[in-house]
């Protein structure tokens, strides 16, 4: 049965399983393996690892996760969101999002109702001052969700993960359709 943490009318966000192994690494293309720095296709165990990591992380309140973003209807997992609190690069306060979308879900707006709802669960879970999305330079359509989704484009900074583009909404942002 799946959790549902919240929905809208085209996807919901729930919680990782064990069973979505099979359709996340179907779904890892080469785009994504090279946005997580992986460096080559994951094996069914990382992502078993990562799926249970996540599981017990969300259940324990944890800081760091990831949800999947199920097609509502289909039931098909379409990729995941993370949530992301007290990570080094991040002042007290800000939630850092993430979101991938497997190759046959890109270019349907799923990325963007996904932070979206992922801001959500995000204030649920604890206080937060601003959403935070980092993009990579050579990734404009991470950017285009982020602008979508109500964030705006406020600084650049360069780190492990090269340069990267600060797109930021503050916590009250709402989500309004573009």
């Amino acid at each position: 049965m799946t959790e549902t943490l919240i929905e809208d009318e085209t996807i919901r966000l729930r919680a990782l399983r064990s069973d979505d192994a099979g359709a996340h690494l179907a779904g890892c293309d080469r785009i994504i393996i090279d946005r997580l720095g992986a460096g080559s296709q994951l094996t069914r165990d990382e992502v078993s690892h990562w799926l249970r990591q996540n599981a017990q992380t969300w259940v324990n309140g944890g800081d760091v996760f990831d949800l999947g973003i199920e097609d509502r209807q289909s039931g098909l997992l379409a990729g995941c969101v993370g949530i992301q609190r007290g990570l080094d690069y991040l002042s007290a306060g800000q939630v850092n999002l993430t979101y991938a979308l497997y190759p046959q879900w890109r270019g349907r707006g799923l990325a963007t109702r996904a932070v979206r709802l992922a801001m959500e669960i995000g204030r649920r879970r604890g206080p937060v001052s601003e959403f935070v999305i980092r993009v990579a330079t050579d990734n404009p359509e991470s950017s285009r969700v982020a602008a979508r989704a109500g964030l705006r484009l406020v600084r650049t900074t360069e780190d492990d993960h090269g340069q990267l583009l600060w797109h930021v909404a503050p916590a009250s942002a709402q989500y309004t359709r573009r």
